[in-house]
């Protein structure tokens, strides 16, 4: 998937189909902002 160059507003991206995405978006070198009131949970997603 070519998600480079894309932007994304990622919600609930601390678990499940939301972290996925996150990583997914990461890993193609794309922007993303995820948003989670996990702030634990949410901290290890980013790295």
């Amino acid at each position: 998937m070519e998600l480079a160059n894309k932007v994304a507003l990622i919600t609930g991206g601390s678990s499940g189909i939301g972290r996925a995405t996150a990583k997914l978006f990461a890993s193609d070198k794309a922007s993303y902002i995820t948003a989670t009131p996990l702030l634990i949970d949410g901290g290890y997603t980013a790295q």
